[in-house]
């Protein structure tokens, strides 16, 4: 029985030896397998095998590792040393987008002031003009007013000679031509004035009134003629349309048959005398 008992404790001693256990191993210290590609373990101090800092740092190792599956996204280019910006998988564009359709609260409508866009600004000169309209109708306004109530009173309506002409002028050009002869004639009643009577010979020639606008015509030459200017081509035309519509003979004697003195006379024949020379209209008759 003893030696039967002697071989079978040999023959476990030595399977043993051969094939270590887990328990084997961590009561009698032998060397654990080679793991993570090293061949040779590490001895510590305190005589263990294999501690967890190595596998801390094998596992730190393959994380970086270009080639690992774990290794994050250009770690090839963080290898080499250059840093590359990544790409945008949505751009901004659309990210906006998509936030404004998930919206639940509809976007408040927005007021439409079409009378205001409408608007546009007008010219510096556009605006002048409308400002000189505006003054010229105030002006006039308070002429036509005063002159009313003058008359309603039975009271004389006094004004200058060089302000009669400025409200002439100021009728004319707001086409109130019959209220623009009253302050020309006005003027002339105070003094001759040249300006009125062109004034008052353009309304006479509108309204084809030869004989008025001869007499008109004779006062501007003689006054012509006074501050050395002996000849005028608007006072020529005028002379030359009389000649068209009355002939050169009755104008002449128009002329001769006026009460002023010869020397003014002569100065009308003149501008007759050019315009038969010239032959126009008329003036073979």
């Amino acid at each position: 029985m003893e030696e039967e008992y002697r071989s079978e404790k040999q023959t476990g001693s030595t399977q043993n030896a051969t094939n270590p256990n887990a328990s084997t191993v961590a009561l009698r210290g032998t060397p654990s397998p080679i793991m993570n590609g090293n061949t040779k373990p590490e001895n510590h101090p305190n005589g263990e095998i294999g501690s967890h800092a190595d596998d801390e740092e094998t596992l730190h190792e393959k994380q970086i590792s270009p080639t690992s599956p774990f290794s994050p996204p250009n770690s090839a280019t963080i290898a080499d040393g250059s840093i590359e910006k990544p790409e945008h998988t949505i751009t901004p564009e659309v990210a906006k987008a998509g936030s404004d359709d998930t919206s639940t609260d509809p976007p408040a409508a927005a007021p439409k002031y079409t009378q205001i866009h409408n608007k546009r600004l007008c010219e510096r000169w556009l605006d002048n003009l409308f400002m000189v309209l505006y003054e010229d109708l105030r002006i006039y306004t308070i002429w036509r007013t005063d002159m009313a109530r003058a008359q309603s009173e039975s009271s004389d309506y006094r004004k200058s000679a060089e302000e009669w002409e400025i409200l002439g002028e100021l009728a004319e050009r707001l086409h109130h031509f019959p209220e623009a002869v009253e302050a020309y004639q006005a003027c002339l009643r105070v003094r001759f004035s040249p300006k009125a009577m062109k004034g008052v010979l353009r309304m006479y020639e509108e309204k084809g009134k030869n004989s008025e606008v001869l007499q008109a015509m004779i006062r501007l030459i003689a006054w012509q003629y006074r501050w050395y200017s002996e000849f005028s081509p608007s006072l020529l035309r005028t002379v030359r349309k009389l000649i068209e519509s009355e002939g050169a003979v009755k104008v002449r004697s128009i002329v001769q048959a006026t009460s002023l003195p010869q020397p003014v006379l002569d100065l009308t024949h003149r501008y007759v005398e050019l315009c038969v020379a010239f032959r126009s209209n008329g003036s073979e008759g």
